[in-house]
């Protein structure tokens, strides 16, 4: 199982992000939020395929 992605760690059950990345099908110019973001690697596979992307995390928000 690949636990990260461009060495972001992933934190979530095998293959989520590649599957829910597979079934994102709208037009790469439609905004996205990903709610809870942890570190970013579901974020940055978004950015890497030219989607405009917002990273909302709790962690973010504490300052931690």
């Amino acid at each position: 199982m690949r636990n990260s992605y461009k060495n972001i760690p992933i934190n979530t059950s095998k293959n989520t992000h590649e599957v829910i990345f597979d079934l994102i099908n709208t037009p790469k110019r439609w905004p996205y939020c990903d709610i809870p973001s942890g570190a970013g690697a579901f974020v940055q596979r978004l950015l890497d395929n030219y989607r405009n992307v917002t990273a909302i995390d709790i962690e973010n928000i504490l300052g931690n």
